[in-house]
C-alpha cells in the first residue's frame, strides 16, 4: 500500500478515521462554540481549556500512530542492515577459509604457519561474530556440532590431513550460515 503524500486533506482523513480522535477533535468545536455563549468565567476558562486538550489530542493520536509506523520500519531496515552487515562479514571469513583450503602445502614450515593462521581465523572469527551470532551458533562455528575443534586429531592421517578436515568443515559451516542469513 503507498502512503499518500502529507496534505491537510490526508490529516483530515486520517483524524476523521480514529475514533478517538474523531471524538476529541471534532469535540473541540462544538466546545468552543458552547464556551462562547456560557456565562461565567469559570466555566468559559474550563470548555476552551477542554476544547484546546481535545484538539492536541486528536493531533497527538494521529501523530502517535504514525509515530509507530516509523519505529516500525526503522526496526526493519535496521535488521535488514544487520543482516547485510553479517552476510559481508561471513562472506569475508568464508573467503579467507576458502583460501586456506586450497593453500597448498609443501614443507614442515608451512605446516606450522597453516596451523597458526586457521588459529588467527578463528579468533579473527570469534571477535567479530561475539556480537552477532549467538553462543550456540558460535560454538558450533568454532568448534563443530560435536564441540571439539580437532575431531580427527590423533587419527593415522596426519597432522596434514587433521587441519584439512578442521578448515574445511568450518568452510562449510561458513557457508551454512551464509545459507541460513541470505
Amino acid at each position: 500500500m503507498e502512503t499518500p503524500r502529507p496534505t491537510f486533506w490526508v490529516f483530515i482523513r486520517v483524524i476523521l478515521s480514529d475514533w478517538m480522535a474523531r471524538m476529541s477533535g471534532p469535540a473541540s468545536v462544538p466546545l468552543t462554540v458552547a464556551a462562547t455563549y456560557v456565562d461565567g468565567p469559570w466555566a468559559k476558562a474550563g470548555l476552551i481549556a477542554l476544547a484546546f486538550f481535545c484538539a492536541w489530542y486528536a493531533a497527538y493520536r494521529v501523530w502517535a500512530a504514525e509515530r509507530e509506523r516509523v519505529i516500525e520500519a526503522e526496526n526493519a531496515l535496521g535488521k535488514s542492515k544487520d543482516k547485510q552487515e553479517l552476510l559481508l562479514i561471513l562472506n569475508e571469513i568464508f573467503n579467507n577459509s576458502k583460501e586456506l583450503c586450497e593453500r597448498p602445502l609443501d614443507a614442515k614450515d608451512s605446516l606450522s604457519r597453516w596451523r597458526k593462521d586457521i588459529e588467527s581465523l578463528f579468533k579473527y572469527t570469534i571477535e567479530i561474530l561475539q556480537s552477532k551470532l549467538s553462543n550456540a551458533e558460535l560454538n558450533v562455528l568454532i568448534n563443530g556440532p560435536m564441540g571439539e575443534r580437532y575431531v580427527f586429531h590423533n587419527r593415522s592421517s596426519g597432522e596434514q590431513q587433521d587441519l584439512q578436515h578442521v578448515i574445511y568443515f568450518f568452510h562449510e559451516r561458513i557457508v551454512d550460515l551464509i545459507k541460513k542469513n541470505s
